[in-house]
């Protein structure tokens, strides 16, 4: 008998046992590291970055504005100066 042929009817066995969603019969394994986690830093420069590209997209709606008033915005840039706004009230409620 060949060595891999354990190792093959293994796989069989794996192959037909997934295939009849008798998954859950199968042991749970971990392989490897636990998943990584981003440290602080990192996600501060995230948030950091979202925050900045949201204010530089405003903005830029606002130059537009400036240009050719607010009829010339889409409904997109409306409803991003709208989430700005309300965003910026629930921040700082005593600039109303």
């Amino acid at each position: 008998m060949s060595d891999w042929l354990p190792y093959a009817l293994m796989l069989a066995l794996v192959l037909w046992m997934t295939r009849h969603k008798w998954l859950k019969h199968l042991p749970s394994i971990q392989i490897g590291a636990p998943p990584h986690q981003p440290s602080q830093r990192f996600q501060d420069y995230a948030e950091n970055k979202k925050r900045r590209d949201a204010q530089e997209e405003v903005d830029r709606i606002l130059d537009r504005i400036a240009e050719k008033g607010m009829n010339g915005l889409s409904k997109r840039e409306r409803s991003i100066l709208e989430n700005a706004a309300k965003q910026q009230k629930q921040h700082h409620p005593s600039q109303q």
